[in-house]
């Protein structure tokens, strides 16, 4: 899963810095849209995995869920 949000952050990056090169403001104005969405998404996400991490340390009887 951790892997997974570091391609997506990355990816999110990317696109963050390629907006500037777009001539069409409407596009600009949508494609930052979407980052704010996806950084919001990928924080969550973040907290999500770290809080069920904290979670299962706490109770070594239950088994570790693999993650991708």
């Amino acid at each position: 899963m951790r892997d997974d949000l570091n391609k997506l952050e990355s990816l999110n990056l990317n696109m963050s810095a390629e907006i500037e090169f777009l001539r069409d403001q409407n596009l600009q104005i949508l494609l930052r849209t979407n980052v704010q969405m996806w950084t919001i998404v990928i924080r969550d996400l973040r907290e999500q995995v770290a809080r069920e991490e904290q979670r299962q340390a706490g109770s070594p009887s239950q088994p570790a869920k693999p993650s991708r």
